[in-house]
């Protein structure tokens, strides 16, 4: 019972219950009675199993008016801990003669009160309060017994908030000022630096600039250390994630152990948003204060490269040439050929429209009935689409959370010590050492190897005839927010999911995306769905005066040539929450005997 001090009535206070159902309240020291400075209003907090009950007198009438049961006097809400930023006590000085300690308390709140999960956008929530009692197990003119009881109840409180990650972490925060509708300045000074500065985090911020200044973002991963932070924290679209992650794989000492060290937080501020989309969920892809929460409180996910590679022009024609590796890059998002790409990088100039330049591209397109001659050459595919989503169901069903937490064996939730992720988690494949792997396949160029095996074996698609609306690879189940071209994407499955589009008319090709934002493309007849662990894609040159076509690689423009990608398992790391990838879902539709479902 809180006995209110200081006030001419005493009343008996219980905390808002965890459940309906519940059976107790929680013990009396879990509960914290404050007057809100300005304003004047009581408040009373409450630790609850469900989060920090708060109900808040709606004026400033007197402690000994708290009403809990009376909603006409009374607002309350539960914040969950994972809200919690931090709590903290300031007790005044002995000369002052002032014996009241003031709470500081700072936590992110689900604009919907009523259901404090919902994926509603957050805010940053503040209280400063005056506490005038603690449990009411105290003499109210025993103050130092009362700020000890302060102390503690806020140390249980942000014991509760950051169970199983660090209190405080680090970040080197990489901010794209001028990309997607070039608002990322503006998320971080508004959203995301007052976040971490109320959790007591520090960070060091850079600002990208042009390709081969010192602050482009291959530049600024090639110089990360990933012993000085805990994560890298990039404000932007998915293109400077890409080239940070070119830039950590370049290191010139231990790339690959660059990458593993140091996850990825992705704050969407670009037009597609791809990676925040599949970690965090449609319903969270644009909540860039839902982004700032995962760098303090997530845990790194293990997550697939591929090497994207192309033949090196060398210093001219002759024997020189061939003699030259192959140019290589990674991808660890898509790479797309065809319609795909035009709309991608032939809508570069639309940038201001957001999501709505893809829509228009591809509108455009499906009109013109446009065609794209290629040959794929795959390695291994699943070609079979019911099977396919009944194995990606299953798993989503064992829980991708325990492969995801045995991955990261050694590091518990923290942001760090992610040695072992790749031996524990990755399986066969699996990028486990210092540097990155080699090009097991050679170049496009290189002769295709036999297979012994079947997953092993080169299957040819001759589509020069034919042509596609668009090829597609993939890693992660979203192209962008409201695009699920890769429904059965595993980010960690050491597979690249690959779409082959055939020709549609205009009417097919503009209904064939009515359910593209649940992964509806995977039961078109038009579309071929594989799963492999490499591909290469070639096509005929373009005719003489015409211009080069476009090849888009995570949203970045690649060489109008044949390319070849092929996949490294768990070698990169994004943070995410609870071990899972929030954009992955159920794919609904296939029944237990392989057919469509009717």
């Amino acid at each position: 019972m809180l006995s209110l001090c200081g006030c001419t009535d005493t009343r008996s206070y219980s905390p808002v219950p965890a459940t309906a159902s519940a059976a107790a309240p929680p013990l009396p020291a879990l509960e914290l009675l404050a007057v809100q400075q300005g304003s004047g209003r009581p408040v009373h907090l409450a630790l609850t199993p469900r989060g920090l009950a708060l109900v808040k007198q709606r004026t400033s009438s007197g402690l000994h008016s708290l009403r809990l049961g009376n909603p006409s006097s009374t607002s309350s809400r539960i914040i969950p801990y994972r809200y919690i930023l931090a709590a903290t006590t300031t007790h005044p000085q002995p000369a002052t003669g002032d014996p009241l300690s003031t709470l500081s308390l700072s936590a992110l709140v689900p604009s919907s009160i009523r259901d404090p999960d919902s994926p509603s956008p957050l805010r940053l929530y503040r209280l400063d309060a005056t506490v005038h009692d603690v449990g009411g197990s105290h003499d109210p003119s025993d103050h130092a017994a009362r700020r000890s009881a302060a102390d503690d109840w806020c140390a249980e409180l942000e014991r509760r908030a950051y169970d199983g990650v660090e209190r405080t972490r680090t970040f080197h925060c990489v901010v794209n000022p001028h990309g997607g509708k070039a608002k990322a300045k503006t998320v971080w000074l508004d959203a995301v630096k007052p976040i971490f500065d109320a959790a007591g985090c520090s960070y060091d911020v850079s600002y990208t600039g042009p390709p081969g200044s010192p602050s482009h973002a291959h530049s600024l991963g090639l110089s990360h250390d990933p012993a000085s932070y805990d994560a890298l924290v990039a404000l932007s679209g998915d293109g400077i994630v890409h080239e940070l992650l070119n830039g950590l794989a370049a290191q010139p000492a231990r790339p690959a152990r660059a990458l593993r060290d140091s996850p990825i937080v992705h704050v969407p501020c670009g037009s597609g948003n791809a990676l925040a989309t599949s970690v965090y969920g449609p319903a969270r892809a644009t909540d860039v204060r839902y982004a700032a929460l995962c760098a303090l409180k997530g845990s790194p996910l293990p997550l697939d490269l591929s090497s994207f590679s192309q033949p090196d022009p060398g210093p001219g024609p002759g024997p020189a040439q061939q003699q030259q590796p192959p140019r290589r890059r990674y991808t660890f998002l898509t790479q797309a050929f065809g319609l795909m790409a035009d709309l991608d990088l032939g809508t570069e100039h639309l940038r201001w429209m957001g999501d709505a330049r893809f829509t228009l591209g591809y509108v455009r397109g499906a009109l013109a009935r446009r065609r794209y001659p290629c040959r794929v050459d795959v390695r291994g595919p699943r070609a079979d689409k019911a099977r396919i989503a009944r194995t990606h169901n299953a798993l989503l069903e064992r829980g991708e959370g325990a492969r995801a937490a045995g991955a990261a064996a050694g590091g518990g939730g923290g942001a760090r010590g992610v040695d072992g992720a790749a031996e524990a988690g990755a399986g066969a494949g699996a990028q486990a050492g210092d540097e990155m792997p080699p090009l097991v396949f050679g170049g496009v160029d290189a002769p295709l190897p036999e297979g012994r095996r079947r997953e092993d074996e080169w299957v040819t698609l001759d589509l020069e005839e034919q042509g596609v609306f668009f090829a597609y690879g993939g890693k992660t189940p979203f192209v962008s927010k409201d695009v699920m071209l890769f429904p059965a994407a595993d980010p960690n499955d050491g597979l690249i999911d690959l779409v082959l589009v055939a020709p549609m008319s205009p009417l097919a090709a503009l209904t064939a995306m009515d359910n593209a934002s649940t992964g509806g493309l995977l039961s078109l007849p038009s579309v071929t769905y594989l799963k492999c662990t490499a591909y290469r894609l070639s096509f005929p040159p373009p005719a003489p005066g015409a211009k080069d076509g476009f090849i888009s690689v995570d949203g970045e423009r690649a060489p109008y040539a044949p390319f070849q990608v092929e996949c490294h398992r768990g070698v990169a790391r994004v943070m995410g929450f609870d071990g899972r990838w929030g954009g992955r879902t159920r794919i609904e539709g296939f029944d237990d005997d392989g057919g469509k479902a009717k």
